[in-house]
This record gives structure tokens, sequence and C-alpha cells, in this order.
């Protein structure tokens, strides 16, 4: 369970729910995110066979079983009465791909809190006041901020000056042993030659310019000699776009030093 800040969900958010009840016409589910107004400690919601698929639904317990963890679309919400109306059939793959994977990681971001909080003698609702409703608000996926902190380092944590300073050590341990930094990897292959008597060292040159480009802290360039004048160019970073940026940098950087000795180059993606 992932504990939100408000008590119920807004309109048009994705939610993931626990199907608690299904019937002929109605499914009733546990939105356990979410504290509501009921003894049982969370929200819960509602939604009508219409709101199952977008098609005739003969049988509502082949789209949705009870026990069943499903991403729904808020339709209304009523904190006064505690009534939650949602949708299946307005949720597509992708919106459901983008908050199962948005939800797993907040899931482990909380039990990286709980570590924390039991540590210091505290309830994991104690440290989300103190601290994990403000990575909620300031950037929506709880795991970002403890992925940036394990990057910059310790110092990070003054960002965040709910969090006394004696347990900045232990805070930034915790992180350290548990958080991975996600990465992607793109490989090419560059032909670099010069058959200017200097060749070798305009090869050099180039190549020292596309290690050169300027990267974000994280983003790791490599060049590796396969066999001159063949070298292989290796970039890892934190999402595609900011890898295919760079790659596409770096071969500039290649080519404009290659172009003013009159060199030749030819890069490949492997």
């Amino acid at each position: 369970m992932v504990k939100m800040k408000n008590k119920f969900p807004e309109v048009g958010e994705f939610v993931m729910a626990k199907v608690n009840q299904v019937n002929p016409t109605y499914v009733y589910v546990d939105l356990e995110d979410y504290e509501g107004n009921t003894p049982d400690g969370h929200a819960r919601g509602m939604l009508h066979i219409g709101e199952v698929a977008s098609h005739w639904v003969r049988n509502i317990h082949d789209f949705i079983k009870e026990g069943a963890r499903v991403v729904l679309k808020v339709l209304r919400t009523d904190e006064v009465k505690g009534h939650v109306d949602l949708s299946l059939r307005r949720v597509s793959v992708q919106q459901k791909k983008e908050k199962s994977k948005l939800w797993k990681r907040s899931i482990k971001a909380e039990n990286i809190l709980q570590i924390i909080a039991e540590h210091f003698g505290n309830k994991v609702g104690d440290l989300y006041e103190m601290w994990g409703f403000d990575l909620q608000t300031e950037y929506g996926d709880m795991m970002a901020p403890l992925e940036e902190i394990k990057e910059e380092g310790i110092e990070a944590l003054k960002k965040w000056p709910k969090l006394p300073p004696d347990w900045h050590k232990f805070i930034f341990d915790t992180i350290d042993q548990n958080v991975d930094i996600p990465y992607v990897a793109i490989s090419a292959q560059a032909t670099v030659a010069s058959l200017s008597p200097t060749g070798v060292e305009e090869v050099k040159e180039a190549l020292l310019a596309g290690l050169n480009v300027k990267h974000d802290k994280g983003t790791k360039v490599a060049i590796h000699t396969i066999a001159a004048p063949r070298y292989k160019l290796d970039i890892i970073a934190k999402d595609y776009i900011t890898a295919e940026g760079l790659y596409q940098k770096i071969q500039k950087a290649i080519e404009t030093t290659m172009k003013k000795y009159k060199g030749e180059v030819t890069v490949q993606r492997l």
C-alpha cells in the first residue's frame, strides 16, 4: 500500500484498486492508497457494468475478478458520502502500463521509508508527514528523488529541511543500498580514417572531441578500438532521449573534426 496525502483521488486520476466484490451489475473495489472516511482506514470505489468494457458484457467475471489489482480512472468523487465512481473501459493499455509501473516504484520507495522510520523508532506514517508527502508533491514519483539522492550524494538531503541532519547518513546509506539507478545503453561503430601523414593524430583528436562532449552527471561515454580504423562507441544514460541526443552530438563532434582534415567518418548504430 502506498500512502497518499489526499483522502480521496481526484477526478481524472488513474488509481490502483483491489477488487473487493463483483456482482452482476456492479464492482466494488478498495482504494487502499487513500485514507477515505470509513472505519476500514481506506477509501472505497465502485464501477458500473457499463464502465467495465466498451462493448456489451455478458459475464462480468470474464473481465474482472475478486482479489485482482486493476488500474481504474476516477469519474466522480463525493468526499462527504465517501463515494468514488470509477471506470475500467476508459483506461488504455499504455495508461495501465504507466500507472502499474509508477505504483510498483512507489511501493519500493515506501519500503525504503519503512526501513528508515523503524530505525529511528517512528511509524512510516510519521515519515510520510515529515518527508514522503513532499516527495509526492514535488516529483509525483517517490522513487525519482531517491534515485537523484543516490546520484548526487548525501549533500542532496539538505534539500529537505524537515529531515534531522543526524538522520542523513543512515538515510543515504539505506538509499544507496536499496535503490538501483535505471539506465539504457546504446552502441555504434565508427570508422574514422585519414590518409594524411599525421592521420593518427587527427583521428585521435576527433575521438577525443567525441569523448569530451559535455554530458550529464551519471551519463557515461566510452570509445574502444576494435581494429583501426574501426571504433566502438558506448553510451549509458538514464533514458533513450538523453542517450540519443548525446549520440548525435558525439557523432557531429567527430565528423566536424575530421572534416577540417579532409578525413572520412562513417557511423553505424549497433
